[in-house]
């Protein structure tokens, strides 16, 4: 082993150009450890992981600057936990973490962990800023394909996390979604086609085409088809966090363990 370690840390799912330049160049102040996210980690911050862990790690440990891949514990969403694993390993040499172009000083949770373990942050590395984004990769790649549900299908038509989500819903005739409530987002509705009955914290009300309502977060919700044609809605989620798991559902009319 040489006498220094560069750590880097991250979900690469998927593994971009940005990712390659980052690790070569940490690779340039010693021996590159991956500190690679689990799938769970992925799940809380984009709803999903696109290439499970295992895939990620065969992937990362093919690259030629890449010295050793290692698992920790995320559940506090930093690699303190990563830190701390290669510490122990090697006690005796000197260690560095890297971090891209978006993390500073003030924006580094490990920063503390970081001088506690006598382990010098290093920022910018990569470039100073972030050439490319796996959550902008995957938000263009996922942006207009179609979502079945029992009730009918949903398109995403732009997804910009922590800001704003554009969806385009259509609910097949006599069809209704669940009664549901979200803690983080509020919903702009606006029926394109076919006529909506809307049910808010308990009121119903029928909205035609050009028509439109708000759905304020916390207010228990729902939208029926009860015409003959399908109903097209224009959804606008507005919100710090817009991923599916934010539903809390009171009335269902599918099995969706199914």
């Amino acid at each position: 082993m040489e006498n220094k370690i560069a750590i880097v840390s991250g979900g690469f799912d998927p593994l971009h150009s940005g990712h390659i330049q980052m690790i070569d160049e940490a690779s340039k102040h010693g021996n590159v450890i991956v500190a690679l996210n689990s799938d769970e980690w992925l799940v809380r911050k984009k709803g999903r992981c696109f290439i499970n862990f295992e895939e990620r790690l065969i992937i990362l440990k093919s690259l030629k600057n890449v010295y050793e891949v290692i698992n920790f514990n995320d559940d506090d969403n930093t690699a303190c936990d990563a830190l701390r694993i290669v510490k122990n390993k090697y006690p005796q040499t000197e260690i560095v973490f890297c971090n891209g172009g978006d993390r500073n000083i003030n924006t580094t949770p490990e920063q503390k962990i970081a001088d506690k373990l006598n382990i010098k942050c290093l920022f910018g590395i990569g470039g100073d800023y972030k050439k490319q984004s796996s959550s902008t990769l995957l938000k263009n790649w996922i942006a207009g394909e179609t979502i079945k549900r029992p009730w009918g299908s949903y398109i995403i038509l732009e997804n910009n996390p922590k800001r704003y989500k554009i969806k385009r819903i259509t609910v097949d005739p006599t069809k209704r979604l669940s009664l549901q409530m979200h803690h983080h987002r509020s919903e702009h509705w606006v029926i394109v086609s076919g006529i909506a009955e809307i049910e808010l914290d308990g009121k119903i009300t029928l909205l035609r085409i050009g028509e439109s309502t708000f759905v304020q977060s916390g207010i228990k919700h729902r939208i029926k088809n009860p015409g003959k044609i399908p109903l097209e809605v224009i959804e606008v989620q507005i919100g710090e966090y817009l991923e599916e798991d934010d539903i809390v559902r009171f009335e269902d009319d599918f099995d969706r363990t199914k």
